[in-house]
Order: C-alpha cells, then structure tokens, then sequence
C-alpha cells in the first residue's frame, strides 16, 4: 500500500470543543454529551473502501461500499452491527478452517476463494455495492 486516508465525520466546532477541556475535567465535561443511540436518535456507519492498481498490467480502479442504520427490529446500533457481525463471519470461518491458519493481517488471512465467501455471508446481513 502506497498512500491511505481515512475520514471521520464529526460535529461542526468538534475539536475546538474538545481543546477547551482541561485533561482532569475531560470525563465529566463529555458525559453529558454522550448518549446510546436508539430509534429516536439513530446512528449511522457509511465506509467506502476504494482500491487503484494494476490487474494483468492494466489499470484497474474498484470500490466497494457499505452503508448501515440503526436496527429497530434488533435495536442494534448501526456501529454494533458494522463490527460485530464481520467479526462473527470471521470467527465462524475461523472455526470451520475456511482461512490461512497463524497470525496473518486482514490482507493476509483469506484467499480469494476465501475473500469471497466472507463477503457472501456479509451480504446476507449488509446490502454492499461493488463499483
């Protein structure tokens, strides 16, 4: 990997808000700003992973995306599902020796094979579109 970036949405004035806190005031000054989301005040997860590279020699440029909201039927935060549900896939393929055995990163843990049928379980959990 050549070049990485990654964007955070956050709330107009975030960081100065933040700068103003003494570090021995910090938890008691953000409590209160802190809330669980719910169907009243739900959450969202967008993440879009764009890959630019050379496939067979030509220039290949793809992205996949992913876009979840809160669940009122589960009450599950859009954030709880984003993250629990890929780490269940993962761990039930673990089990099921569906990925490289030892210590490996995420790029490193699956075969293309492999890749595949995790990202056909996520589909049936998370409508993901491939560009």
């Amino acid at each position: 990997i050549q070049e990485y970036s990654e964007l955070t949405l956050r709330w107009c004035n975030f960081v100065d808000f933040f700068k103003k806190i003494p570090r021995e005031k910090f938890q008691e000054t953000i409590a209160p700003h802190l809330t669980r989301p719910d169907k009243n005040d739900p959450d969202l997860v967008y993440m879009k992973v764009s890959v630019i590279g050379y496939k067979d020699g030509q220039l290949s440029k793809k992205s996949i995306t992913h876009l979840d909201l809160f669940d009122d039927k589960t009450e599950f935060t859009a954030m709880e599902r984003s993250t629990a549900i890929p780490a269940v896939i993962v761990a039930r393929m673990m089990a099921n020796s569906q990925t490289m055995t030892g210590i490996n990163t995420p790029e490193t843990a699956f075969s293309k094979e492999q890749m595949e049928l995790y990202l056909k379980e996520l589909g049936k959990y998370f409508e993901i579109k491939y560009t």
